[in-house]
C-alpha cells in the first residue's frame, strides 16, 4: 500500500494547538457582553455580578471547564477606579462557589486573594458567612485553609471585632450560624463586639428575626444583655427603628412594654418612653 504524503497527513499536533487556542479564547467569545478593553479584552467582574443567577452559574461552569482543560485560564478582573476592588475570588464566595474557588487557590495568579480583604477589612471567611456560603466555609475549614476564628479589624466599623457568628447573625444567615455553632467553640457563640453587641443586638438591627427564634430557643439570656449603651436588644431594635424585631420581643414578652429601659440616665422609664424621648425622626415605624 502506497504511503501517503506527508503533506496528506492529518496534523494532530496542529489540530491539538488549534483546540487548546479556541479553549482559551471560548469566554471572551462566548460572553462578549462581559468584555471590555483595558487596553486588551478582558472579562469585567462588574459586567460579572450584574448577571442574573442561571448566567453567572454557567459562566462559573464554563471557567472550570476552561481551567481542568489544562489551558491558560482568563481571569476576570475589575475595571473600576475605586480603592479595594471586588476580585474573582471574593464574586466566587458569594456565590458559594467551593469548586471554583479551589482553582483560584492552585493558581499562583490568584492564591495571593486568600488573604486580600475588601473595603470593609473583611477577609474571605467573613464574606463567606455574610452570603451564606456554606460550602465554602467547610472546604476551608476541612482543607485548614482556615480555623474560621479570624476577628474583623476595622475600628470604624461596627462589627470591629466580630467574628463570623456575629457576621452571620447580622445578615440572617441562620443555616451558616447553625452550622458554625456545630464547628467553633461556645465561645464564638457568645462572643460580643467591640461595643459589646452579642448576636441578638445585631439580629435585631436587621430584623433577622429567623435569628431571635433561634437565640430565643438556645440563648434566652442573651436578650438580657447590655451593650456598652446600656442597652438590650430590644432597645437596638427601636435604635434601628426596626418593626419586625421589636414585635417579635413584644409578642414574647407582653410586658415588655412596661419595663423600664437601660439607657443609664433614663433608668427611671419604660421602653414606650424610650421609644419616643429621642431621635424620634429616625424611629417613625415603631412609633
Amino acid at each position: 500500500m502506497k504511503r501517503p504524503h506527508k503533506e496528506d497527513e492529518p496534523n494532530v499536533t496542529r489540530k491539538k494547538n488549534t483546540a487548546v487556542k479556541l479553549i482559551r479564547l471560548s469566554l471572551l467569545t462566548q460572553y462578549p457582553e462581559l468584555t471590555t478593553t483595558i487596553p486588551k479584552t478582558v472579562i469585567s467582574i462588574e459586567a460579572l455580578r450584574q448577571q442574573p443567577a442561571d448566567k453567572l452559574n454557567a459562566f462559573f461552569s464554563s471557567w472550570l471547564k476552561q481551567c481542568n482543560s489544562h489551558a491558560l485560564v482568563d481571569i476576570p478582573i475589575s475595571t473600576s477606579k475605586q480603592a479595594n476592588r471586588l476580585n474573582f475570588l471574593q464574586l466566587v464566595i458569594m456565590h458559594d462557589q467551593p469548586e471554583v474557588f479551589a482553582a483560584l487557590l492552585k493558581d499562583t495568579r490568584t492564591r495571593h486573594l486568600l488573604h486580600t480583604s475588601d473595603h470593609r477589612n473583611f477577609l474571605p471567611e467573613h464574606i463567606a458567612a455574610e452570603y451564606g456560603a456554606n460550602k465554602i466555609l467547610a472546604f476551608m475549614l476541612h482543607n485548614n485553609i482556615s480555623a474560621l476564628n479570624k476577628a474583623i479589624k476595622n475600628p470604624e466599623h461596627r462589627l470591629h471585632q466580630a467574628n463570623l457568628t456575629h457576621v452571620a447573625a447580622l445578615n440572617g444567615r441562620l443555616a451558616t450560624l447553625e452550622w458554625l455553632v456545630k464547628k467553633l467553640p461556645q465561645q464564638h457563640l457568645t462572643a460580643v463586639t467591640h461595643s459589646e453587641e452579642n448576636l441578638a443586638h445585631l439580629a435585631a438591627s436587621t430584623g433577622k428575626v429567623s435569628i431571635l427564634k433561634y437565640l430565643h430557643q438556645t440563648q434566652p439570656k442573651s436578650f438580657n444583655v447590655m451593650n456598652a449603651h446600656v442597652e438590650t436588644p430590644i432597645h437596638t431594635a427601636i435604635n434601628y427603628d426596626n418593626v419586625s424585631a421589636l414585635m417579635f420581643f413584644l409578642q414574647l414578652d407582653k410586658k415588655a412594654i412596661e419595663k423600664k429601659h437601660t439607657q443609664a440616665n433614663d433608668f427611671n422609664n419604660n421602653i414606650a418612653f424610650y421609644i419616643t424621648s429621642y431621635n424620634i425622626e429616625n424611629r417613625s415605624n415603631v412609633i
